[in-house]
């Protein structure tokens, strides 16, 4: 059994308060300059110290990954986008609980961005901590050749740490005959890093291995992202102190982080780390199951000082709406492999467009329902929400995996508290947005669905997802 506050009506009144007064106390701070995004052609190096090769590919401002962008807690901050590539575009601020129009998702929130257009995202969160951005139409190709990069909220009453450092952790799959970043293959072969045809790196900040040297006399804050298109990681600390402070976000006690954790694609943790006494030197591994000869890894080096304290300073909470159980509305959704019949649908729509209908190995849906990304722009249009619910309704939702895969649900404009047990941290329910549904399971969630709008669930192995296991989900 897993614990969940209860909340009486007076309870979520005076949190529904603070989140008010938090946003009006934010008037008092001078306004955020604009940030810039260039998404652009580039050559990408990637490897041990970035020597592996240098390859072709679609990055933010010429970087791999792209810059860490940093907003403040309920201040608003524009942030431009430029699209200099030959293809349209439209970028998610991932776990960010910003306003419907804001959430970047072509053809759904917002028109995408055209070759050669601007737009202007206006950002504000309600919540501190790590997030991360990345396409949100092509996004699955696009992501694969480097389109994705860091996003921090700092909060208003963080304590500090003796130094704060982000890594996104990512997956890059090279055609072994040309050291191209492969494509066509990635979109054909349902698990691509099984193929001989090519060559699977895990990365970290777009290196095989990257060295850090962090002060010894203090807690040193961690942001850890799974950024890559497909597999996530399993993330082991080696002869550290090692502490879990937040998930995608959402802080959480201080957890011992001693034991391996598994980060499925679109999660963040956050970890507060320290020497042991008598040490100099730690690691932070990572590797897949399939991958564990892989030698990428944070390498840290401690100066010489004195000891941290015995425990890491805790985050302060995010205003963040707890869900009543008791009268709550009850939605299923469940993943599939979609029914071969569609195709023949989407083809003729491929043939009306004058374009040809990109058949993939794997065909997956929600509820019956597929929305290949190739089409998601008009698909958004013409396809019905998977549920609708009202403001201010508590929902409990029941994610039910009927496939022999794992797939990496996200939930778009909320975070919902996790509720079965498998998931649960020190024996808590704990707040996420992305969550991993095991094969041939069911992942019991609930959030109150407090953002108006239409947002968008899916699966975020973004391969899945541009093989139709996407939808839409209504809040009136």
């Amino acid at each position: 059994m897993i614990d969940i506050p209860k909340l009486s009506r007076r309870d979520l009144v005076k949190q529904t308060s603070c989140l008010a007064v938090t946003a009006a106390s934010a008037g008092c701070l001078p306004k955020p300059a604009t940030q810039r995004l260039v998404a652009e052609k580039a050559d990408v190096w990637l490897g041990v110290d970035r020597r592996h090769g240098k390859i072709p590919g679609i990055v933010f401002n010429g970087q791999f990954p792209g810059p860490t962008l940093t907003l403040r807690q309920h201040q608003t901050t524009p942030v431009e986008v430029v699209n200099i590539l030959d293809e349209p575009l439209s970028i998610h601020w991932h776990g960010l609980r910003v306003v419907n129009d804001q959430d970047g998702v072509g053809g759904l929130t917002q028109p995408s961005i055209q070759p050669g257009g601007t737009h202007t995202y206006h950002l504000n969160s309600p919540d501190a901590g790590t997030f991360w951005y990345h396409p949100h139409v092509n996004s699955f190709l696009q992501i694969a050749q480097g389109l994705f990069g860091p996003l921090l909220v700092t909060g208003e009453n963080e304590p500090a740490f003796a130094s704060d450092h982000v890594f996104v952790h990512s997956e890059a799959y090279v055609r072994k005959t040309d050291r191209q970043f492969a494509l066509k293959q990635l979109y054909d072969i349902s698990n691509s890093h099984f193929d001989d045809r090519l060559s699977f790196l895990e990365l970290i900040n777009g290196a095989l291995e990257e060295h850090v040297m962090l002060p010894k006399g203090g807690w040193n804050r961690v942001r850890l992202i799974a950024g890559g298109p497909m597999s996530g990681t399993v993330v082991r600390t080696e002869n550290l102190a090692a502490f879990l402070i937040a998930l995608d976000g959402q802080p959480i006690p201080p957890t011992s982080a001693e034991e391996p954790i598994t980060l499925t694609a679109g999660q963040r943790i956050d970890l507060a780390i320290a020497a042991k006494p008598n040490t100099s030197a730690g690691a932070i591994r990572f590797a897949l199951p399939f991958n564990e000869g892989n030698k990428t890894a944070i390498h840290v080096t401690f100066e010489d000082g004195a000891e941290a304290p015995d425990t890491p300073p805790h985050l302060p909470e995010n205003p963040h709406l707890t869900p009543v159980l008791e009268g709550a509305a009850r939605e299923r959704i469940t993943m599939s492999a979609a029914n071969p019949k569609l195709i023949d649908t989407f083809t003729a729509l491929g043939a009306a467009l004058g374009d040809a209908f990109k058949v993939p190995k794997q065909f997956w849906a929600l509820n019956d329902q597929a929305m290949p990304e190739q089409y998601q722009e008009i698909l958004c249009q013409q396809l019905k929400p998977l549920f609708t619910l009202k403001r201010g309704q508590t929902c409990v939702l029941d994610i039910v995996n009927t496939t022999d895969e794992g797939h990496p649900f996200h939930l778009h404009g909320h975070s919902f508290t996790c509720l079965s047990p498998r998931d649960a941290i020190a024996g808590k329910a704990p707040v996420r947005d992305t969550v991993n549904v095991p094969p041939g399971e069911t992942t019991k969630v609930a959030f109150v669905a407090d953002n108006p709008g239409d947002w968008m669930v899916h699966c975020h192995h973004v391969g899945h997802q541009a093989q139709g296991m996407m939808g839409w989900f209504a809040v009136t």
